[in-house]
């Protein structure tokens, strides 16, 4: 079964602005870093503050939170590619920034609990190689003693 996106400029579909030092932010607010950047994409669990070296992102259309942070991240590397010129993002290049977003609410639960298995799996997967390396280190120390 084929799930279609539709594509929007983010500055249509929410509000982006650089995040302002002294200001409490809303529960779900999604911030990229602009300043010295990766495009590290997060996102407030709790109202509080965001530091000024992020943009902070707060849709005008009803959507499922955790699935707008996915959605961005998985459009960031592009929009990164085309319009980033030095290790800062200009808060003017948001204006080309596009997002392709899923319209069925349903579809986006369930993309935020697939996403939250894989994230397991790999928290998993981690976790083993963590192991193996100590393992691996203590028998690196027995050999050369």
């Amino acid at each position: 079964m084929l799930i279609e996106t539709r594509r929007y400029k983010l500055t249509d579909i929410a509000n982006v602005e650089r995040a302002r030092s002294g200001i409490i932010y809303p529960k779900w607010t999604t911030y990229i870093q602009v300043s010295a950047t990766h495009g590290q994409v997060h996102q407030l669990q709790k109202v509080g503050t965001i530091e000024t070296k992020y943009a902070t992102i707060i849709p005008k259309i009803d959507i499922y939170m955790p699935y707008f942070k996915i959605a961005l991240e998985r459009c960031v590397p592009e929009f990164l590619a085309r319009y980033q010129s030095t290790i800062n993002i200009q808060m003017g290049d948001f204006s080309f920034f596009e997002i392709d977003l899923h319209a069925d609410i349903k579809t986006q639960f369930e993309i935020v609990a697939l996403m939250k298995k894989c994230d397991e799996a790999k928290k998993a997967e981690e976790d083993i190689v963590g192991q193996l390396k100590a393992i691996k280190k203590i028998a690196l120390s027995k050999m050369m003693i």
